[in-house]
């Protein structure tokens, strides 16, 4: 083999050692980024729900249900997030997107009783979950918070936002370290052939 084909064949290698590396830094940044983002919109959620939370129970104990509607669906299209106030029992009171009274009794959705259980253990109060909304028909991420009176909790205030927004934003992520990985192979594609005949002695002819 010619000193000019092995050279192809080391660059060819090399490269393509590079764009594995590349790839495999970009799916490892993009998963690491989705499961960030994630958390932080759980936790996003459960401040917003946290900050909804004082007015409604304030509402529930004067037994002003309307006016806990009223305000669920204020709150929720300023924030631009579903809120939904729950009794224990799991009657549903208000509700950004619903009629709360053609709504079904929610004491069996995880997130609910997530946040209650957590409540009754002197924990967060706080549950979460990812599913399908009978309601919607759409895939929704929900944290649930158990609002407590003493020692038992009160109410049940719910933020949730449609999964698809979750989705669009960490796509657009796991694009861009896509884009870095292929602008980064074709750098050392380029940088490779620069430095090899930049720094490669030229052989002299034997006389």
């Amino acid at each position: 083999m010619s000193k000019k084909t092995s050279s192809k064949w080391f660059f060819a290698g090399y490269l393509g050692v590079a764009v594995t590396m590349a790839a495999l830094a970009s799916l490892y940044g993009s998963k690491h980024v989705q499961d960030l983002y994630e958390q932080q919109t759980r936790e996003d959620l459960e401040v917003r729900a946290r900050l909804c939370s004082k007015q409604i129970i304030e509402l529930l104990q004067q037994d002003e249900t309307q006016a806990v509607d009223d305000l669920c669906k204020e709150l929720g299209k300023v924030a631009g997030t579903r809120i939904t106030a729950i009794r224990p029992s799991g009657k549903v009171v208000g509700d950004t997107d619903e009629d709360p009274d053609k709504m079904e009794n929610h004491s069996d959705r995880p997130e609910i009783q997530q946040a209650l259980k957590s409540a009754l253990k002197n924990s967060t109060g706080v549950g979460h979950s990812t599913r399908n909304s009978a309601t919607l028909e759409k895939t929704l991420m929900y944290v649930a918070v158990a609002v407590p009176k003493g020692n038992a909790p009160v109410a049940v205030v719910r933020a949730s936002i449609p999964i698809t927004t979750v989705h669009d934003r960490l796509a657009a992520v796991a694009q861009a370290f896509l884009i870095v990985a292929l602008l980064t192979a074709l750098l050392i594609a380029v940088a490779i052939p620069w430095f090899s005949i930049r720094f490669t002695p030229v052989a002299k002819d034997a006389k």
